[in-house]
């Protein structure tokens, strides 16, 4: 009995754990981009249609979604193929470290790859600035603030990131502030 009500519990927060990120994207597809990027978890001031008008009046759509057809066949086979043989070997380890391996290899689907852009932050950034200067939808100042916001509420919730990329972080956070103005 305990089991199986651990075992809904555990199911349920690592459905909530998949769903929040599905639920910021949908909503925030609704969004301007200024809003996208000063309030990303909230719900949208105004549900805006215009993402979607954009997307199909101009955005490729017919080519990219070949491109993604291909690339997710050719990962998906190969992510198959490898996972077969591991886990063929895993599933005849019937001892304690077995079912501590599937636990991990569980947890490592768990976690998204996104978790480690923080990484290349400042080249994503400045591609998203030079996207928002052509649109004409932010000043350099209120760039600079927006990143200088993010950066100092941003942590890392591993040891092994504090130890590896705060030191990064934090002469990055260095060059926003000189160019801060107060």
């Amino acid at each position: 009995m305990i089991y199986r009500i651990g075992r809904i519990v555990g199911l349920s927060i690592f459905s909530v754990l998949i769903l929040i990120p599905v639920l910021v994207v949908v909503f925030g597809s609704f969004k301007t981009d200024l809003e996208l990027m000063t309030k990303p978890l909230s719900l949208p001031e105004s549900w805006s249609f215009t993402n979607y008008r954009t997307l199909l009046e101009g955005g490729q759509i017919g080519s990219n979604f070949k491109n993604s057809v291909i690339v997710t066949i050719a990962s998906v086979v190969t992510t198959l193929f490898i996972s077969s043989l591991a886990s063929f070997g895993i599933a005849r380890i019937v001892n304690v470290s077995g079912r501590f391996l599937f636990v991990l290899f569980s947890m490592g689907l768990a976690i998204p790859a996104a978790t480690s852009i923080i990484g290349i932050y400042e080249s994503i950034s400045l591609l998203l600035l030079q996207e928002l200067r052509l649109k004409k939808e932010i000043s350099e100042d209120d760039w600079i603030n927006l990143q200088h916001s993010f950066l100092s509420n941003h942590s890392y919730f591993t040891k092994t990131a504090n130890a590896t990329r705060n030191t990064a972080k934090a002469k990055l956070l260095a060059s926003i502030k000189k160019n801060l103005k107060k």
